[in-house]
């Protein structure tokens, strides 16, 4: 049974038509919903920083040379806290930036973008 030449372009032509009603239909359709499902950034900040820097210990004796030696621990420990300080904050724009990027690649692109 072979079909007629009509036939076949009647065929051919319906199901172009078709073909093109669901592609038309399917650009109008709702974008899947993407969530951005990531750690909070202050999860990133090491948890013994939460407690903070101890003092260096008070000199037993009254000496000079043990409050010279006090002096620099304390300073040491000053350095300790101000870097943590510093490290904190590099951490918390870091993680912020990361957020960004990855919230901007969720974004639905336009449906005549195909790359």
């Amino acid at each position: 049974m072979s079909r007629s030449f009509t036939q076949r372009v009647l065929l051919l032509l319906s199901v172009t038509l078709l073909i093109a009603l669901g592609v038309s239909l399917s650009a109008c359709s709702a974008t899947p919903q993407n969530f951005l499902i990531a750690s909070p950034c202050s999860d990133l900040i090491p948890k013994e920083w939460k407690d903070g820097v101890k003092s260096a210990p008070f000199p037993i004796d009254k000496t000079a040379g043990s409050w010279v030696s006090f002096g620099v621990a304390q300073t040491g420990q000053l350095e300790i806290s101000n870097s943590r300080i510093f490290d904190t904050i590099t951490i918390e724009e870091n993680c912020e930036k990361r957020d960004a990027v990855i919230a901007d690649q969720l974004k639905p692109k336009p449906w005549w973008h195909f790359w």
